[in-house]
């Protein structure tokens, strides 16, 4: 600067260099015009615009004749009527924040919930609530036209074919070969009926009617009760499945060492209650797969399997990975209904237990960052921005710009991408390096102070 010497401009010629909250105002060049009011950030992702000249040039310019130029805010109170000496002011150091505008880069902390699936070998016996359809249709003739060719045949008296086994006969075998299997011992098991005067939001099917005893002591009971009841009535599956899911959350919500698992067997399709389709009865037993509980579907000659397959997967019960379908298929024989208890028996007793628990994993900041945009009316001088690292519990850290990424070495620092035109900020790999380093990192860009260099 020639022919420096001391002079004060007057009260109305106001001259102020500064830098702005990123947030609200922006770093421009000194004695450019602030915009009339306080504009919002532009997205990162606009273009930088071009670089104006120097503050120093700035300064240079004879001040308006009349008019009083407006004062840029930098955090504190600008004097009325400032002074510049005699001699060039240094180059500013890295200011403290109210100094120069900055926009803070923070790794973010990010809550999610993971679910880890743990194999557990149980201990204890599992308990079972059996839910167990006997209406009207069990006790039909397996083969409807074979019975009614019979029954045309008994009316002249030349019927000789012997009474068939109904599908209540075939649950009563297998169903008493499982209770005395010696593989069961130890099963705590209960046993609930449908229809039994229960309601469709399952009062009435959550208590079982013979309640829960440890095999083989229980068999006894439970085979009486089988022996007793008479099949009539329609298929409330909706009651039913309700029934024997609540009783399962309950049980295992007052007894949170044991699992409570749900098996429903039916002969038929849903013919009472609102939910009869598979989605509708596949939610129930989802909704009770989220609480822990397990749901198995078995279903007889006339059941609806894409109904219980529906609610087998929904249920976490699948009765043969090795098998399409997700229901147990009790079509085949007596021998069909034992196979399938026995599975759901063995597998139960390794659980596939659903584990869930909050992490907080923090993302690794870039080493890369967009120069910020200037708002209409004013500029981003590439001369007056810094770059300063928050490093967990160390003192922050100011980088030094160097000329481009061959200058970097071992020192850190950083540099544009382009020297000419920047668009981003580039960290050297040894500052990247520290930088990510850190679970606690941030960085700062400061703008408005003159660039410290390397």
């Amino acid at each position: 600067m020639q022919g420096r010497h001391r002079r004060r401009l007057a009260s109305g010629q106001q001259w102020a260099c500064g830098a702005l909250l990123l947030s609200a105002l922006w770093s421009v060049a000194c004695g450019s015009e602030a915009p009339s009011s306080r504009s919002a950030p532009l997205s990162p992702l606009e273009p930088a615009l071009p670089v104006e000249p120097s503050v120093e040039a700035a300064l240079n310019a004879p001040p308006p004749a009349a008019a009083e130029a407006p004062l840029l805010e930098v955090g504190v109170e600008a004097s009325s009527a400032p002074e510049f000496i005699d001699e060039e002011p240094p180059a500013p150091e890295l200011a403290p924040a109210d100094a120069c505008a900055a926009t803070a880069i923070a790794a973010e902390s990010v809550e999610r919930v993971v679910e880890v699936p743990v194999e557990e070998q149980v201990t204890v016996p599992s308990v079972f609530y059996l839910m167990l359809d006997s209406s009207g249709s069990m006790v039909s003739d397996p083969s409807p036209m074979a019975a009614l060719g019979e029954a045309v045949l008994d009316l002249f008296g030349l019927g000789q074919r012997p009474p068939q086994p109904t599908k209540w006969d075939y649950t009563l075998d297998g169903l008493n070969t499982f209770l005395n299997d010696p593989a069961s011992a130890g099963l705590e098991l209960g046993l609930g009926y449908f229809p039994d005067g229960g309601l469709c939001d399952g009062s009435g099917y959550d208590v079982p009617s013979v309640p829960l005893g440890v095999l083989p002591e229980h068999a006894p009971v439970l085979g009486a009760s089988l022996m007793a009841r008479q099949p009539a009535g329609n298929t409330p599956l909706e009651g039913a499945l309700r029934g024997i899911t609540n009783y399962c959350l309950q049980y295992n919500a007052e007894h949170p060492a044991a699992s409570c698992v749900a098996v429903l067997i039916t002969d038929g399709a849903a013919d009472e209650c609102d939910a009869r389709s598979a989605a509708d009865l596949a939610a129930i037993a989802a909704s009770a797969r989220a609480g822990g509980v397990i749901t198995y579907a078995a279903g007889m000659q006339g059941a609806d399997f894409a109904v219980l397959d529906a609610i087998g997967e929904a249920g976490g019960g699948d009765c043969d990975p090795e098998q399409p379908g997700f229901a147990c298929d009790l079509t085949a024989n007596r021998q069909a209904l034992v196979a399938a208890l026995d599975s759901i028996r063995d597998r139960t007793r390794t659980q596939l237990r659903i584990e869930r628990h909050t992490e907080v994993q923090r993302q690794v900041l870039p080493c890369e960052w967009r120069l910020p945009a200037a708002p209409s009316g004013a500029t981003l001088d590439p001369a007056r921005v810094n770059v300063r690292l928050s490093l967990g519990s160390r003192a922050e850290t100011a980088l030094s710009k160097v000329a481009g990424a061959t200058s970097c070495g071992d020192g850190g620092g950083w540099y544009y991408d382009d020297p000419l035109a920047p668009a981003h900020i580039l960290a050297c790999p040894a500052s990247c390096d520290a930088l990510r380093a850190e679970s606690d990192a941030g960085v700062e860009l400061l703008l408005g102070c003159k660039t410290v260099l390397r």
